[in-house]
């Protein structure tokens, strides 16, 4: 925080503003969060960045969440003899916000599309900017007049709107910003008229700040004496804690993050009579919940291991498979589940086992068991894994979620078929040797009750 309050350039404060009318005062062009204006620029609106992190452990083309984010702002309750001081020594006065003389755009919303974004690892950010106007007419701004205006800005956003999106925050996320607002009054050089506007704005965290500039001391202030400046709603502006810098006590991240999840699907043909040059089927269900739809999925992968194919939004997908052929699914959301089917599309009868990761459950990130052991396959049946989870986002609507940091789940296939023994050509044969055995008795039989009846017939004429 040190070095970024070194960066911001001098401010003019309302001191100055105050004592000459006829002067043009503005800040410099890169303070706090947004570029300042001068006054040859009429704009009045300011934006405020607001990132997410979409994360992927291999680096790969995946799709971003849908959300819409939600905002207020209010003029903040400033303590009496607030003031700041900028680069050169100047100090202002701070006073409390106008009502109605900043608004949000948008009613307040921010909307992010589902889009593809390459995610490097944890460090990969989206960003949309948060909207407000400047009303320079607005009547009691007017009679109040130039001076440092301060409002606070809230994400107020549902836990159920961040759950639907795959969202993952701390409880201790820095849901507040304090947004000072540099008005000063001008003069038009041609007619003389006098009017107001913005010569720049500074975002303040508001939480916790750190007045020395170190995230390790233990004197931490509130906005409201310190003048420690944000970038918005983005990473580097959220507060530092002891310890790790990262995450708050409940473990999530304080940064808004959406981790996107990968499945292999790999098959294995064992035993000495094992066809491994043979397609079996497959049938992959998936369910990829929440407000991203889009995943890629596919045999065949590119230099940048990204899945060869266009998107999909399918849930149900079908091919095959042979020996040591893996069917990859990329850029899953956290609240996504799949399934997968084979198909016995041979005359054998294989025994079929599935196993996770190192001959293991699937990935201990769902707690699942093993999903399938050694269970024979007949000729034309199908055996379906359980559905399975690709993470552990916690699947409570009224809760934004954790979610754990797995590489990927995988799935190995095995279908075995073991060498057959000469003599169990006998075995085979068994049922239609016991047929030519009975139907043979019945033969003897019947050829025994004739004799037996015509012998007592040829007794019976006899006498």
């Amino acid at each position: 925080m040190k070095k970024r309050t070194k960066r911001l350039a001098s401010i003019l404060t309302a001191l100055a503003m105050l004592t000459s009318l006829s002067a043009a005062v503005w800040a410099d062009t890169a303070i706090g969060s947004g570029s300042a204006t001068t006054d040859q620029d009429t704009s009045n609106v300011l934006t405020i960045p607001k990132s997410i992190n979409v994360t992927n452990p291999e680096n790969i083309k995946v799709y971003s969440p849908a959300i819409t984010y939600s905002y207020t702002i209010a003029p903040a309750t400033v303590p009496a003899g607030t003031t700041v001081t900028d680069s050169a020594g100047n100090i202002g006065t701070v006073r409390q916000g106008i009502a109605g003389a900043v608004t949000l755009a948008n009613s307040g919303n921010l909307t992010f599309a589902s889009t593809e974004v390459t995610a490097n690892g944890t460090d990969d950010e989206i960003t949309g900017n948060i909207s407000l106007t400047f009303d320079p007419t607005n009547a009691a701004l007017v009679q109040e007049g130039p001076g440092i205006y301060r409002y606070k800005i809230t994400d107020v956003t549902t836990d159920e709107t961040l759950h639907t999106a795959g969202i993952e925050r701390s409880a201790e996320y820095d849901a507040v910003r304090y947004l000072d607002v540099y008005v000063i009054r001008v003069v038009d050089a041609q007619t003389g008229a006098e009017s107001l506007k913005i010569a720049g704005y500074a975002l303040f965290n508001g939480n916790v700040l750190y007045p020395d500039g170190d995230q390790t001391s233990a004197a931490d202030a509130s906005v409201d004496s310190n003048t420690t400046k944000s970038s918005g709603y983005v990473s580097g502006s959220e507060p530092p804690k002891q310890g790790d810098p990262d995450t708050g006590s409940d473990g999530a991240t304080l940064t808004d993050y959406y981790r996107t999840y990968n499945v292999e699907i790999t098959k294995k043909v064992t035993g000495a009579m094992g066809d491994k040059n043979h397609e079996f089927s497959f049938a992959y269900t998936v369910n990829n919940n929440g407000t991203n739809t889009s995943y890629y999925a596919g045999k065949d992968k590119d230099a940048n291991g990204n899945v060869a194919v266009t998107a999909s939004t399918q849930t149900s997908i079908t091919g095959t498979l042979k020996d040591s052929e893996t069917f990859y699914i990329q850029g899953l959301s956290p609240n996504a589940t799949f399934a997968v089917a084979e198909t016995n599309n041979t005359n054998d009868t294989y025994t079929l086992t599935v196993k996770g990761d190192n001959d293991a459950a699937v990935n201990d990130d769902a707690a699942t068991p093993a999903v399938i052991s050694g269970t024979p396959i007949n000729p034309g049946s199908a055996i379906k894994t359980e559905l399975i989870n690709v993470s552990t986002y916690d699947t409570a609507t009224d809760y934004h979620g954790v979610s754990a940091v797995v590489d990927k789940d995988v799935l190995t296939f095995t279908n075995n078929l073991d060498a057959v023994s000469p003599t169990g050509v006998i075995i085979r044969s068994l049922p239609y040797v016991a047929m030519v055995v009975i139907a043979g008795a019945m033969l003897v039989a019947i050829k025994m009750i004739n004799k037996s009846e015509k012998k007592e017939e040829n007794k019976n004429e006899a006498n």
